[in-house]
């Protein structure tokens, strides 16, 4: 088991806490993109499995995208995408 963080949003079929707290639940996003390079805050996009797209290491070992129609770059995690 591996513990990790996520947005509430990116999850459904959430079930109840059992006695330690933790709760199982299905991820609805494959690759989460954000517009800083902290990847928190600020605006996100989800991109489904299979979504072609250019990307390029960027210095501090993130992926990065330029999207052209919201005029900015976006950063994600090496493990989001092959």
């Amino acid at each position: 088991m591996t513990l990790g963080y996520i947005y509430h949003g990116f999850l459904t079929k959430l079930s109840k806490p059992n006695k330690k707290g933790q709760i199982t639940a299905t991820v609805k996003a494959f690759a989460i993109w954000w517009d800083n390079k902290d990847l928190r805050g600020g605006q996100i996009i989800t991109q489904r499995p299979g979504y072609k797209l250019k990307h390029y290491p960027s210095k501090n070992g993130l992926k990065s995208a330029y999207y052209p129609s919201r005029k900015k770059v976006f950063y994600t995690t090496n493990y989001f995408v092959k």
